[in-house]
């Protein structure tokens, strides 16, 4: 077996995927031979521990993979890396004796190093010595450049099998280093002196220049051309890299090196010091002395002609290249010639479709480097690929100008997907490059931002992309260079990271680029001067919220520098400037304080409209209330429509609608009702309630209130539900049982007795329900008392024969059967009152489930609290101020329901407040039999119970009895209903 010279370790677990990659490239580099990679290395049958430490012994190259804790070899409670049998320690330790073997640890996917505690003692210096070489695997060709650079050192790379094909014009100037780059195809950035392998296109200019600098009438030559027409590029990949050995080039660009004054002095210097033998300066953008004037050195292209002259003077063999863009090409020449110094031009016109041709078939057509990138070829067929696309780029006038970096652009985006398979040889074809091609820059900007939106998604929307770029084109309309840290200045608002993170990504898409400048500042430039028109004229258009914001900013900016203070941004701008605040340049401190002013003139303008605005509501919603309180509901609806317009308390204003809603729509009352509805779909912004709005003004009856029931219910259920309870009997379970009736303080003798389960009203029944039977059922409403009709105060005025009749309409309302038949034509026979002129037979249905009156039975069971009763004398309580309404505290009126405390049931005012008609009739005890005794069969009076607000003490016990003629109305006599059930 071949002893190969570059041996890669490796744990399967760790890095298997990375190995089988990183043998493929170094192979492609350094022949098949010269890797050993066990997966496909070792043979059949042979001794694979032995033939593996002995290739490690006589490796040149030993590369460790490294991709995580993975490599440790992670066990239960250990690392195999420190076992003594393990592999790939027995790998690194053979390498470690080899004292000429190169020793590279690579790192994958961001890994940091080992930790030491984990390594074996002579292990722990191979992650110590800091040339390690990190491979990120998407961008795994670049990344590996170094490293294969770091190998070339110790092994050649295949040799050319034949003479490298050199262009007609360059016969004579080789390019004198052989380096292949790793990519063969620049995209937007500019070609570099490494790069000159993959130049191609300028032979003539750079036959021509090289011409120019060995001439004997000037030893300056002035190097101009539009922007975007590669002056740097062939200068770097094609002039410089092919000058003869006793050429000492000197290349300094102006800004990123200095002042002119500054890099001439330098250079003057370095001259006298050094005495090279034919030294070549070239003083690249040369324009920014107008387009870039320095503050401190004003007189700086006064000074350029004097600083030529005596930089000639100390050498006679120096020359000059001045490179700048056609634009300022006549000032400079100006000067020059004004000064009396001679020069040479040379002008570089954009790349023509020869150019381009050559750009395109150069590589393929030299099958030596074409091999060194897997073979790369055009498709079968398509030799002609090459003149296809120059006539393709050439035939657009919009294109030509920027062909060569649209040219490079969409042959990098070829190659990129022609060589995804790596098992397969890369083809080009007019289908693949018809799928690439752009029509101009935009479209290509347009594409690279695209891709940028998936990492940075924000960053593009919010335009803070669009915004960055635009930092880096200059008046001129070209490619201008900002440092890292002005970056970071005009981004304060934002994280660093973040900004430093985008211009990676940037840089990733072609769009910028970057260089260490001479204060160690990383600087970043705009990726082609060709880019500039179309980053500005994206930016003019763009309509995302930092170019809107910015350009109102810079609306306002003059005004605020003449004015100061004052000036006030428009509420509609500052919304706008807020929204897009991340997605432009932090702003002077005059334009935030213009900003804040203006913040602060309109809140303090909206605080008093919202002050007014609460006002009015204010008024409106206490007056609605009052309103329904006193029960008038078309009142209550007019002052709750003047405030829900106000866009203040919704909540409140909401609930108010609904109640009002839910009362009209229980009269069939739909023109306030829809009217309400309307209001709550604004109120609660619920569009979806359009349709059944709709829906319900096209019922009417029974369907119309349980739609308007559906709808109350879909907006708040809580409040929904606490409606039904305001409007109609809250009823509370009593599970009957046997309890001791009567046999307090002068009742008629105590007995026994037994009732069944029943429900009974938590509250008396108020004048919010009572209004809404009479409303329903077009009755007169009761007298009104001195104190009038409260709507949570509990009814009264009401007789025996009405509250029968409201429980009959209660119980249809809700479902029920109805439990009495009222004839009103039939005199009672069991009535023997004398002044009951009215007399009605009321008859109890067997059977039916609607609500009724309670027994006197019924009732003081439930007043004492059924079976949970403590024995209390009043209901709830032994003090009845706890509990009720009476004359000691009621103050000669009626009170709210359910504001004195509740009595072990959870039902209210049982003593107190108003007198409670019982479906009996009055007479002594016992009169019934001991189970759910009803009364007597006949009498004068009906039975009343609790005691009223007008009454002592000792009328509110639980055990007291009363009496009323069932036709005579009392401002202190109420009810409340009960209702037959099985729980």
């Amino acid at each position: 077996m071949t002893t190969p010279s570059i041996f890669i370790s490796y744990r399967r677990a760790d890095t298997g995927t990375e190995a089988i990659l990183m043998a493929k490239s170094l192979r492609e580099h350094f022949g098949e031979n010269v890797v050993f990679f066990d997966h496909d290395t070792l043979e059949a049958g042979s001794d694979w521990k032995a033939d593996i430490l002995k290739s490690v012994k006589n490796a040149a190259v030993f590369l460790i993979l490294y991709g995580g804790e993975e490599w440790l070899g992670k066990e239960k409670f250990s690392f195999r890396i420190l076992d003594t049998e393990d592999m790939v320690r027995l790998e690194v330790e053979t390498a470690l004796q080899n004292e000429k073997a190169l020793i590279v640890p690579v790192i994958f996917r961001n890994a940091e190093t080992p930790p030491t505690k984990a390594l074996p003692e002579n292990l722990k210096e191979v992650f110590s010595r800091k040339n390690h070489y990190p491979i990120r695997r998407k961008k795994w060709d670049e990344d590996l450049l170094g490293l294969i650079k770091e190998i070339e050192k110790r092994i050649p790379r295949i040799a050319s099998k034949s003479p490298i094909k050199e262009d007609a014009y360059l016969s004579g100037l080789p390019v004198r280093e052989k380096h292949i780059p790793p990519i063969p195809y620049k995209s937007l950035n500019w070609f570099e002196e490494k790069d000159a392998r993959i130049f191609f296109g300028r032979g003539k200019d750079i036959r021509q220049l090289y011409n120019k600098l060995n001439n004997d009438y000037s030893r300056i030559i002035t190097f101009f051309g539009q922007s975007g027409a590669g002056k740097s590029s062939l200068l770097h990949a094609g002039l410089l890299p092919r000058l003869p050995a006793e050429w000492t080039p000197y290349y300094q660009r102006r800004t990123r090196d200095g002042s002119v004054v500054t890099i001439l002095e330098n250079y003057i210097n370095w001259l006298l010091t050094e005495k090279p033998l034919r030294p070549l300066l070239i003083l690249d953008q040369l324009e920014e002395i107008y387009t870039n004037p320095y503050t401190e050195q004003p007189d700086e292209a006064e000074r350029l002609p004097e600083l030529l002259q005596k930089t000639l003077s100390v050498n006679p063999n120096v020359r000059i290249i001045l490179g700048l863009r056609e634009d300022r090409w006549a000032a400079v020449e100006n000067l020059l010639n004004t000064n009396g110094i001679n020069f040479l031009r040379h002008y570089l016109s954009v790349l023509d479709q020869e150019g381009i041709r050559e750009a395109v078939a150069g590589i393929l057509e030299d099958r030596d480097l074409a091999d060194c990138f897997r073979g790369l070829s055009f498709a079968p067929g398509e030799e002609d690929l090459a003149l296809r696309i120059a006539h393709d780029l050439m035939s657009r006038d919009d294109s030509r100008a920027n062909a060569a970096p649209l040219l490079q652009f969409i042959l990098r985006r070829m190659w990129d997907e022609a060589s995804a398979n790596a098992a397969e040889t890369p083809l080009l074809s007019w289908e693949l490059y018809d799928k690439h091609r752009r029509a101009s820059m935009l479209d290509l900007l347009d594409k690279q931002l695209e891709e940028l939106h998936a990492v940075f998604p924000e960053e593009v929307t919010n335009g803070l992309t669009l915004d960055l770029l635009r930092g880096f084109v200059t008046e001129e309309n070209t490619a201008g260079v900002v440092t890292e840290d002005t970056l970071l200045q005009n981004y304060t608002h934002l994280p660093p990271q973040l900004i430093k993170d985008l211009c990676l990504e940037l840089g990733n898409k072609y769009l910028l680029t970057s260089f260490p400048g001479s204060s160690k500042t990383l600087h970043w430039r705009l990726a082609h001067d060709a880019l500039a028109p179309a980053v500005l004229r994206r930016f003019t258009e763009s309509d995302a919220p930092g170019q809107r914001a910015r350009r109102i900013v810079e609306s306002k900016k003059g005004e605020i520098g003449r004015r100061g203070t004052g000036v006030l941004f428009s509420e509609p701008d500052l919304e706008i400037i807020q929204a897009g605040k991340n997605g432009m340049p932090i702003m002077s401190d005059a334009l935030r304080d213009a900003i804040d002013e203006s913040a602060t003139h309109y809140a303090d303008a909206r605080w008093r409209d919202a002050e007014q605005k609460r006002a009015i509501v204010d008024f409106r919603c206490e007056q609605a209330k009052g309103c329904i309180l006193q029960l008038q509901y078309n009142d209550a609806l007019i002052s709750a429509s003047f405030a829900a317009p106000l866009d203040t308390r919704k909540d409140e204003l909401t609930k108010l609608m609904m109640e009002i809603a839910f009362f009209e729509s229980e009269l069939n009352s739909k023109d306030s009702t829809i009217a309400c509805l309307h209001h709550l779909r604004q109120l609660t912004n619920q569009d979806s309630l359009e349709d059944a709005v709709t829906r319900s003004e096209a019922l009417n009856g029974v369907p119309f209130r349980k739609e308007v029931h559906l709808i109350l219910e879909s907006i708040d259920p809580d409040y929904f539900k606490l409606l039904e309870r305001r409007y109609f009997p809250d009823m509370v379970p009593v599970v009957g049982g046997t309890y001791q009736m009567g046999a307090e303080k002068g009742e008629s003798k105590g007995h026994r007795v037994t009732i069944d389960n029943f429900h009974i009203a938590r509250t008396q029944v108020t004048w919010w329900q009572y209004m809404l039977f009479c409303r329903a059922t077009n009755r007169e409403m009761p007298s009104s008392p001195g104190w009038g009709r409260i709507g949570n105060h509990p009814v009264v005025n009401v007789n025996w024969y009405d509250a029968v009749q409201y429980a009959n309409w209660v119980s249809e309302r809700r479902g029920y059967t109805p439990v009495y038949e009222i004839d009103t034509a039939r005199k009672d026979p069991n009535n023997k009152s004398d002044y009951d002129k009215q007399k009605w037979t009321v008859t109890l249905r067997k059977d039916a489930d609607g609500l009724r009156l309670p027994t006197e039975a019924e009732w003081e069971f439930a007043a004492r609290g059924g079976k949970q009763s403590k024995g209390f004398e009043y209901a709830g309580s032994d003090d009845l101020d706890e509990v009720g309404w009476y004359s000691n505290n009621a103050e000669s009126k009626t009170h709210p329901v359910a504001e004195k405390k509740a009595n072990e049931l959870g039902i209210y005012d049982m003593s107190g407040n108003v007198w409670e008609w019982c479906g009996d009739w009055y007479g002594d005890y016992p009169s019934s039999p001991p189970e759910n005794p009803a009364g007597p069969a006949s009498g004068s009076y009906r039975v009343l119970r609790g005691g009223a607000w007008d009454g002592v003490a000792d009328g509110c016990r639980v055990a007291y009895r009363s009496y009323y003629g069932p036709v005579l109305r009392s401002s202190f006599v109420g009810f409340r209903p009960a209702r037959t059930v099985s729980l």
